[in-house]
C-alpha cells in the first residue's frame, strides 16, 4: 500500500477525480457529461482487460492440450466482450435517454483522450512483464467489474443517508479508480517478482 501511495499515478488519479468534482460544482448541469466520461473510461479499461486476457499465457489443465487451452482463453475473452458490452450498452441507453442536460463535448473529448492515453501507457509499461507470468485470468476477468458497481448504484438512483446521487456517484467513482489502481499495482509487482526469480 505504501508503494502505491508513493506512486505518482495514485496522486494523478486522485487529482483527476478532484478535477471532475470541481467541474461539477461549476457546471451542475454537466452531470450527463460526467456519466458519459465514466462510461468511456470503463470502455477503455474493458479494452485493456481484453488485451490482457488475449496476451497472457494460459496453462493447460492436466490432460488438456495446448489448443484446448487456447480455445478456453478465446471463449473467456469472447464472453467478457459480450457480458461487459451488454452492461455498457444498457448504461449508454440509460444515460442518453434517461439523463437530462446538455453534453459538454469539448470537456468530454479532452478528458477521454487523457484517460485513453493513460490506459495505453499502462499497457505499454506493464503488459510485457505480465506476459511472462502465470497470471490468474479469472482475476483479470473480474477486475473491471469494480467499476460496474458504482455505475449500477447511481443509475438505479441509489442514495445513502440523504447524500445526493451525484455526490455518491463521484465518491464511488474515486474509490473505484483508486481500488483498481491498488489491485493493479499489486498484480504488476507480483509479475515483476515472478519474472526476476
Amino acid at each position: 500500500m505504501q508503494r502505491t501511495i508513493s506512486n505518482p499515478v495514485f496522486w494523478l488519479t486522485l487529482a483527476f477525480n478532484a478535477w471532475l468534482i470541481v467541474y461539477y460544482t461549476k457546471h451542475p448541469e454537466g452531470f450527463k457529461t460526467l456519466l458519459l466520461l465514466y462510461w468511456l473510461q470503463s470502455l477503455a479499461i474493458g479494452f485493456s482487460t481484453l488485451v490482457q486476457l488475449l496476451a497472457l499465457p494460459t496453462q493447460p489443465a492436466p490432460g488438456a492440450t495446448k489448443n484446448s487451452a487456447l480455445r478456453y482463453k478465446g471463449c473467456q475473452a469472447g464472453f467478457f466482450v459480450m457480458h461487459y458490452g451488454i452492461f455498457h450498452l444498457v448504461y449508454l441507453v440509460f444515460i442518453v435517454a434517461g439523463q437530462k442536460g446538455a453534453i459538454d463535448t469539448r470537456f468530454l473529448l479532452l478528458s477521454a483522450a487523457i484517460l485513453l492515453l493513460s490506459e495505453i501507457l499502462w499497457l505499454a509499461k506493464k503488459l510485457p512483464p505480465l506476459v511472462k507470468t502465470k497470471a490468474n485470468l479469472g482475476f483479470i476477468f473480474f477486475l473491471p467489474y469494480l467499476r460496474i458497481v458504482p455505475m449500477h448504484l447511481i443509475l438505479v438512483g441509489a442514495s445513502v443517508a440523504g447524500i445526493s446521487n451525484v455526490t455518491l456517484f463521484l465518491v464511488l467513482k474515486t474509490m473505484a479508480d483508486l481500488a483498481m489502481l491498488v489491485v493493479g499495482e499489486r498484480l504488476y509487482s507480483k509479475a515483476l517478482q515472478s519474472v526476476n526469480q
